[in-house]
């Protein structure tokens, strides 16, 4: 067996996925577990560094599932995705890659289409949601999961929805999800061009947890909950700190820390 094909039995197996469970049981199963991995960048850093080439620094699946069983990483949206769209087709579904376009640009994210009996469903673990939501095209859709409200409002053409989150009374639009399925061709290239977004200037996390939504952005760690968000800054010590609240091995972050602090010293050395 393939070292990918291991990955992916390996992680079907802590899902407890069998044959008894009905189509949506397989697939809710799938993306439960898979919500474990976090949003991270730090792998993404760390890979671009190291590699020679954009082609080369695509954490494929293989990769992603190996490293999540020993550092417990995760990746950023387009490595989760294609890591979760192979998962899913070793379940016998026929997922669709869609991408999504944001404030800070077009085509910066991504997210899966799979259809069930004929109803499509929603699966993001880039934005870290755990279940598949059901896709409905003539009215808005609301989940509701102990941090907030996730909506889905289709828009009239019905070629995309876009996404919100309402905390507290505050609805926040998040992106809007294009229903026309891409190729991988293209897909790849929207990864590319990840790699020179701004995201890649600083670590980001980002996970659900028992005690809260935690995120990490800019050297501060950010603990959300439904009444309340504490803030930490926690600069010099974000090792230790990302360690505690994500389990990710600290030597990872550090290595990702010298690799930004050499990019921003290169960057000012030039006339």
């Amino acid at each position: 067996m393939s070292t990918e094909r291991q990955g992916i039995g390996r992680f079907l197996d802590q899902a407890g996925i069998s044959a008894d469970h009905s189509s949506i049981e397989r697939l809710a199963r799938a993306v439960k577990t898979f919500a474990v991995l976090p949003y991270e960048n730090i792998t993404k850093i760390i890979r671009l560094a190291t590699s020679s080439g954009l082609a080369r620094a695509r954490r494929m699946p293989d990769e992603v599932l190996r490293d999540h069983f020993r550092w417990y990483t995760g990746g950023t949206c387009f490595s989760l995705v294609n890591t979760l769209k192979d998962i899913v087709c070793e379940l016998d579904f026929e997922p669709q890659i869609l991408m999504a376009d944001m404030r800070v640009g077009e085509n910066v994210h991504c997210a899966l289409k799979v259809k069930i009996s004929g109803t499509e469903f929603l699966l993001d673990p880039g934005y870290l949601l755990d279940e598949p939501i059901p896709l409905n095209y003539e009215q808005a859709t609301y989940q509701h999961n102990p941090m907030n409200v996730i909506t889905l409002e289709p828009e009239e053409t019905a070629a995309a929805f876009n996404i919100s989150v309402i905390r507290r009374g505050e609805k926040k639009w998040r992106y809007r999800l294009k229903m026309a399925p891409v190729s991988e061709s293209e897909f790849l290239q929207h990864w590319d061009r990840s790699f020179s977004m701004n995201m890649m200037n600083s670590l980001t996390l980002s996970r659900v947890s028992p005690s809260g939504q935690l995120y990490f952005s800019r050297s501060r760690m950010h603990i959300v909950k439904p009444e309340k968000r504490k803030t930490d800054k926690v600069r010099g010590l974000e090792a230790a700190c990302i360690k505690q609240h994500f389990q990710i091995d600290p030597d990872l972050v550090r290595k990702a820390l010298l690799i930004l602090e050499h990019q921003r010293n290169s960057s000012q050395d030039k006339p």
